[in-house]
């Protein structure tokens, strides 16, 4: 009591119910900000929201949530859906957030990443050539990841 949390401590709280599969929670919290606490969600707090409901399988919810948002969707929000596509293998609606995320941040090479690595787990081959092609005309290039110790 007394305390008021701000944007990013809200980010922190639906994050948290992400990843410990508190999707009906992470609901609460996202309608709360705005009638308890004045804040209006952006899309890094709709983005844990698309997390929340993607790392449960709910993709096709996901989907239908991006839809109803009173802000348009960023490549953060479409990506996120994208992710779990992957993990789910839903090349449709993977398509579908990848080809958003694509026109919101054209110059970002993850999402023909995300989208040629669903394509190849379900052996979509001659998509996943489209995929790479398309990334190549457009000059991208994936950087290659690496780490220290």
């Amino acid at each position: 009591k007394g305390f008021k949390p701000d944007k990013v401590t809200l980010v922190g709280v639906l994050s948290a119910c992400s990843h410990g599969g508190l999707v009906e929670e992470g609901y609460f919290h996202l309608n709360s900000m705005l009638k308890e606490y004045g804040i209006e969600p952006d899309n890094r707090h709709y983005a844990c929201m698309v997390d929340a409901l993607g790392r449960s399988g709910r993709l096709k919810e996901a989907g239908s949530f991006i839809n109803s948002m009173p802000i348009k969707a960023d490549a953060l929000v479409w990506g996120t859906l994208l992710a779990a596509c992957r993990v789910y293998e839903d090349v449709e609606l993977g398509k579908l957030a990848a080809k958003k995320a694509i026109e919101l941040e054209p110059s970002d090479p993850g999402a023909y990443v995300s989208l040629s690595n669903i394509l190849a787990e379900v052996g979509e081959w001659e998509e996943v050539e489209e995929t790479r092609k398309l990334m190549k005309g457009t000059g991208l290039q994936k950087k290659p990841g690496w780490s220290s110790v």
